[in-house]
């Protein structure tokens, strides 16, 4: 992972947007994904993702909720490499943080997830 996006996520931790052990599960999530899928997350092609991990868990450890995605977006990403393995990705983190990410929010961060993979992950 790059040192910018250690950067953004050390600089939301420092404004108290995210705790520690989200800033660690988020880590831990990119690295797992950079392994299985041979890619390097850098600012370019993964700041929306970790970004938007970070502001979703913030969200969700505070009881706050998002409007879910037009289905047809959500159809689409459905259909996109790594949809179907992303809940296992998002398994370690849910256990860690000791809740589970509500469908609104595994939808947005499936969009960007799927969107690196598609740009550069494995075959």
């Amino acid at each position: 992972m790059e040192s910018t996006i250690r950067q953004r996520l050390d600089i939301l931790k420092q404004a108290n947007q995210i705790n520690e052990k989200m800033e660690t599960v988020i880590i831990t999530f990119v690295e797992k994904m950079e392994d299985a899928y041979q890619l390097q997350v850098t600012e370019e092609n993964g700041a929306m993702l970790v970004m938007h991990m970070a502001i979703a868990l913030a969200r969700i450890d505070r009881g706050e909720t998002v409007a879910r995605m037009d289905e047809m977006l959500v159809e689409q990403i459905r259909g996109a490499k790594g949809f179907d393995e992303l809940p296992d990705f998002l398994g370690d983190l849910e256990v860690e943080m000791g809740w589970k990410i509500p469908v609104e929010e595994f939808e947005y961060i499936a969009l960007h997830f799927c969107t690196m993979i598609e740009k550069g992950g494995r075959a």
